[in-house]
């Protein structure tokens, strides 16, 4: 019964792949939310596929931006093959949703040690993001 829920995935590492940070103050404090964007990224090789996941962390005031956060995290995951073919039927779900997912604590604990290392007051804790209604979200989102 348990075998049934072991995922034909597994991660083989995560890695820092971009971490730029830009603060107008030399000590930041928040002045009001901040914008967070998430992208999603893949490519996929004989028997992995490796998950780019690039969160961006923004506060605008005016023209002058105060505070930018760019970090690029890749998680690589193996998978199974059965005959040539990838087992899991759900290979565009666990690119977008069950990878990102795995990847994003770190890209939240690597912001939240940035931020508390440059001398931040109160380090930026992310949100936990609930990556399938991120999917549902942008599928309901004209393209354009």
């Amino acid at each position: 019964m348990v075998e049934e829920a072991i995922s034909q995935y597994s991660l083989k590492r995560i890695a820092l792949v971009k971490s730029v940070f830009e603060s107008a103050q030399n000590f930041y404090e928040p002045q009001k939310e901040l914008s967070l964007k998430v992208d999603v990224k893949h490519k996929e090789d004989e028997n992995s596929v490796t998950v780019f996941l690039n969160v961006t962390v923004l506060e605008d005031q005016g023209k002058v931006k105060d505070l930018t956060l760019d970090v690029t995290m890749a998680g690589e995951f193996e998978y199974k093959k059965n005959g040539g073919e990838r087992l899991d039927v759900k290979f565009k779900e666990f690119v977008k949703i069950n990878a990102p997912a795995i990847i994003y604590p770190y890209v939240r604990q690597h912001i939240r040690n940035l931020t508390l290392e440059a001398g931040f007051k109160q380090p930026i804790i992310l949100p936990i993001l609930n990556f399938v209604r991120l999917v549902e979200k942008s599928k309901n989102q004209p393209s354009g």
